[in-house]
């Protein structure tokens, strides 16, 4: 699992960084199948948490599992620098959102590498939230974007941002992709929605999380 290192975003105002419900549900759907998780993260060590994500937790029984785990907390608190991590080493890989992930994961190109070793072998990946603009800062060998023409989704401006104005392109993960032109696919407002692309899965929202973490299982068996 690949989590932002970014904590402020560019005006400088408020916080972001990664939402935490879109990190525990998938992480326990992989630990209760037997399914062993590295963490990592652009500069190692705890990942900021989006305070703007997730007012209310998704899950309060995981939230509960969570704060009992030491394992886990100890995995979260000391994440893996991405340079330190093999992809031939992993079976699937896995971007839990947040704004954060808006502003480092993009143009990082020990992601960039990390993602284009996993399309080049055939391994499932999936993105949430606002993690499917991860892809945009990659291009296919003839120059075009990684996203163009392909199905995805992500989190959409009516759903992080309400019905006021759109929020600039650089904030906002539907406007990257569509720019780029994916073909996005939105689906209600708060609910789950998943959309897969060959081996590329995408999830709307936090609601979607548990979805995406099911879907990569199925394609790892």
């Amino acid at each position: 699992m690949v989590l932002t290192s970014h904590g402020r975003p560019p005006d400088g105002g408020g916080g972001c960084g990664l939402s935490f419900d879109q990190f525990l549900s998938p992480y326990y759907l992989f630990v209760t199948a037997g399914i062993d998780v590295a963490l990592a993260s652009p500069r190692g060590g705890p990942p900021p948490l989006d305070p703007g994500m997730d007012q209310r937790e998704a899950d309060p029984v995981l939230a509960a599992r969570f704060r009992s785990d030491n394992a886990a907390r100890d995995l979260l608190a000391d994440t893996l620098k991405l340079s330190q991590v093999a992809p031939e080493d992993f079976a699937a890989v896995l971007y839990p959102g947040g704004l954060g992930a808006l502003f480092d994961l993009p143009a990082d190109p020990v992601s960039q590498g990390l993602i284009e070793a996993f399309a080049r072998a055939g391994r499932p990946m999936g993105f949430i939230g606002h993690a499917p603009a991860v892809l945009a800062g990659l291009r296919r060998p003839d120059g075009a974007p990684f996203v163009a023409g392909r199905r995805l989704t992500a989190l959409s401006d009516r759903e992080g941002w309400g019905t006021g104005a759109a929020p600039a392109p650089a904030w906002s993960a539907e406007q990257v992709l569509r720019g780029l032109g994916a073909d996005y696919r939105c689906g209600p407002e708060g609910r789950s929605h998943l959309v897969r692309d060959g081996l590329l899965v995408t999830g709307q929202n936090t609601a979607s999380a548990p979805g995406v973490a099911r879907e990569l299982m199925t394609l790892m068996a």
